[in-house]
């Protein structure tokens, strides 16, 4: 259940160019969904909650909850600490 994104571009300053962490979780999960070929609303389902949710999180205006991260993680087939960046 594994995963890295080591392929995800890292957040870089406006001003100083310099790298900012690690991408938005936002990002990640969007990543994750997309590569096991679901759409907004097929996670959705899964979750059973509205595609409009899942928008919200992936565009970054609310974070889901810890509870919400792990039903994420194992609707994607993922682990948890992909989805908070945590190698």
């Amino acid at each position: 259940m594994s995963e890295t994104l080591l392929d995800e571009q890292v957040p870089v300053c406006p001003t100083c160019g310099r790298r900012t962490g690690r991408p938005p979780m936002g990002r990640r999960i969007r990543r994750a969904r997309r590569r096991r070929g679901l759409t907004q609303a097929q996670l959705a389902e899964r979750l059973g909650i509205s595609a409009s949710q899942v928008t919200v999180w992936e565009t970054g205006y609310r974070r889901p909850s810890l509870k919400s991260i792990y039903r994420i993680a194992k609707a994607l087939d993922v682990d948890v600490a992909v989805l908070l960046g945590i190698d």
